[in-house]
């Protein structure tokens, strides 16, 4: 996919992206600290993500379900839907409202099914993932690849599975997220 071809959600801020520190390029938003791989991922969520944002991005690679591994998000020492609980400090975050997966592959397996419905319902909030590859890009500021293309899945805050008008007519109701 070249770069011509990508669309872009825009984010009305503030946000915070968890950027891990092996992916080329950052999510820049107003919070956008770089996460050294094997920091504890409790820790990751207590200390880097702060009161009053409206997104959190994971900007890690994702892997479906293996023989040999859970589906997870591949940021601190990983999130799965084993260990979901470390987003409880967050839960009480009364203005965040989505959760984006800047993550290939979180889509189609019943790992990354269940990640995304428990941190939905553990945080009460939108979570967006994808089965396919994200383009690792540079992206303008408060920005985030639009993943139409990507084989998207939503998520409500009940952990039910929507439709992407759905989410889309959420974000753009409430000035949260929009295409550009």
């Amino acid at each position: 996919m070249g770069n011509s071809k990508i669309r872009w959600v825009g984010l009305q801020g503030p946000s915070v992206a968890l950027n891990l520190d092996n992916v080329t390029n950052t999510v820049r938003v107003k919070y956008s600290p770089v996460i050294k791989a094997g920091t504890p991922s409790d820790e990751m969520i207590k200390d880097k993500v702060p009161q009053g944002v409206n997104h959190l991005i994971f900007n890690c690679h994702g892997f479906e379900d293996k023989s040999s591994y859970p589906a997870h998000l591949a940021i601190g020492t990983t999130i799965t839907k084993d260990n979901v609980n470390l987003m409880e400090p967050i839960a009480s975050n009364m203005t965040l409202r989505v959760i984006w997966f800047s993550a290939c592959n979180l889509g189609l397996s019943s790992g990354a099914t269940e990640l995304c419905v428990g941190m939905a319902k553990k945080t009460g909030c939108y979570v967006v993932s994808q089965a396919s590859a994200v383009p690792d890009v540079n992206l303008p500021i408060d920005c985030l690849v639009d993943n139409k293309d990507m084989m998207p899945y939503y998520f409500n805050p009940d952990g039910k599975k929507i439709s992407r008008k759905e989410f889309m007519t959420y974000g753009i109701d409430n000035t949260l997220f929009w295409p550009v």
